[in-house]
């Protein structure tokens, strides 16, 4: 049996601290590309009080397709020092081989005060060995682009598997239902509104059924930033202003010196002056 601990993180509300365990494990020794892979689950309460409404989430990946349930929600409470076993409840497809890393899991419940609370699991990493792709493969690419006042979507699906599938792809409010054979590619376009500054926007997502199991697979986000019209305009603008501000400054300061200086001279020139009519009268 394979398996890998992901050990919780601490999740604080304003009155206390709870953080149960999770462990997970893997039934297979060994784990090939596109075979559907079980994943156990082990929650331990240590603490001094019940939990409740507990409700696991599992990630969102692009080098694995999730196998029906996208979470799971735990019926029962669980009590100080109990723990539950939950097989198989999370099922997954890689679609690589090598190391498969798997993203945390988040676990949500409450308490019987009714506060709060989230821990997230650690990461862990699976061997995949590599094989022969059966059934259908997708994959999802999503990327964003700010062209002629708009943000231009791109989404590129592709099957790499040996069999065709209907899926039905959904990215936002958009929908598209559509067959995709093998060892084919389908690109779809589309515009939105300008979003100013920077932003994500969310994954992509495709469905397909195999086997008589929903199977779902996820994109990357996209980024895109995309500065304010006018902002740097703005911003050169402001800079000239700061300049003309310290010339008028430097012109002010250059006046003011031109005028102490016809002071002291209109000065000296008067006792001059006086000193000449003191010495004529003397004579």
């Amino acid at each position: 049996q394979s398996s890998f601990t992901v050990t919780s993180t601490t999740s604080t509300t304003e009155e206390k601290t709870l953080t149960p365990t999770i462990k997970k494990t893997v039934d297979d020794s060994t784990m090939y590309t596109s075979e559907l892979i079980n994943i156990n689950y082990e929650i331990y309460n240590g603490e001094s009080e019940t939990i409740k409404d507990l409700v696991l989430i599992f990630p969102k990946q692009t080098n694995l397709d999730r196998i029906g349930l996208t979470e799971f929600q735990i019926p029962s409470p669980l009590g100080s020092g109990e723990k539950i076993i939950l097989n198989a409840i999370e099922q997954i497809r890689p679609k690589y081989n090598g190391t498969l890393y798997i993203n945390e899991t988040i676990l949500q419940f409450k308490d019987y005060q009714g506060n709060e609370y989230q821990v997230s699991s650690n990461t862990g990493t699976l061997r995949i060995d590599e094989s022969y792709i059966q059934g259908p493969l997708f994959f999802i690419t999503k990327t964003a682009e700010y062209t002629q006042g708009t943000i231009l979507i791109t989404l590129d699906v592709e099957n790499r598997g040996d069999t065709s599938a209907n899926i039905a792809l959904k990215d936002g409010s958009k929908k598209w239902s559509f067959a995709l054979d093998s060892n084919k590619k389908r690109k779809i376009l589309y515009t939105i509104d300008p979003i100013y500054n920077y932003i994500e926007l969310p994954e992509a997502q495709l469905t397909y059924t195999y086997f008589n199991k929903v199977i779902t697979a996820y994109s990357e986000k996209a980024i895109i930033n995309i500065t304010l019209p006018g902002t740097e305009e703005e911003g050169e603008q402001e800079t000239e202003t700061t300049t003309t501000t310290e010339t008028t400054t430097e012109q002010e300061t250059e006046t003011t010196q031109a005028q102490e200086t016809k002071k002291e001279k209109g000065f000296i020139g008067f006792i001059k002056f006086v000193l000449n009519k003191i010495f004529k009268k003397g004579d």
